[in-house]
């Protein structure tokens, strides 16, 4: 957790499959802190957005470019809404395997030098 104006926030965790579009949102007056954020398909997410084919071929495939495209569109916004695409994110996988967004944030105040509180 993290400690934003003297009050514990959890992280917040979500996963939306490709082609949808994921919501991040924060109350009034907080701001969202991205941790972590993965676009693709790792074997620990099998139970993730199943694949297609059930004999797909168990991959690991992730986005270089995950982080930062979630950070450019949504540190320090109230909210934010991020489609789940190659388009946004690129290709990491082979063709055919079905990828998914997963992103851990949290809610909190920005002070005037554009650190968090704590």
């Amino acid at each position: 957790p993290v400690c934003s104006a003297g009050v514990l926030q959890p992280y917040k965790s979500k996963v939306v499959c490709e082609e949808e579009r994921m919501r991040l949102s924060c109350k009034r007056g907080m701001q969202i802190a991205v941790y972590s954020a993965m676009f693709g398909r790792t074997q620990q997410g099998a139970l993730e957005c199943p694949t297609y084919h059930r004999r797909a071929p168990s991959v690991d495939c992730q986005s270089a470019v995950a982080l930062q495209v979630l950070t450019s569109r949504c540190q320090g916004k109230q909210r934010c809404l991020v489609p789940a695409s190659t388009h946004d994110f690129g290709e990491p996988c082979y063709p055919g395997t079905r990828k998914y967004l997963s992103v851990i944030y949290t809610c909190g105040k920005y002070s005037t030098n554009t650190q968090y509180e704590i």
